[in-house]
């Protein structure tokens, strides 16, 4: 899941919701946040976005595996 915040204060309960375990009121398998960049779109400005790669399952599996390989 790519997830993109011009406001990231904001966003910030939709994200701890999407890494939530799962109980009752938070079903599925929750995500893990793996990566994340600012990104200054408008340099003009004091604002930025942020962009966060959130992974669950078998795409968190192969990128952690990807992670613990030696290069």
């Amino acid at each position: 899941l790519v997830f993109v915040a011009c406001n990231f204060k904001a966003s910030s309960t939709n994200i701890v919701d999407l890494c939530r375990p799962t109980s009752k009121n938070y079903q599925g398998t929750p995500f893990q946040l793996v990566q994340a960049q600012g990104v200054d779109l408008f340099p003009q400005t004091p604002h930025m976005e942020v962009v966060l790669l959130l992974l669950r399952g078998q795409a968190l599996e192969e990128h952690l595996a990807a992670k613990s390989e030696p290069k």
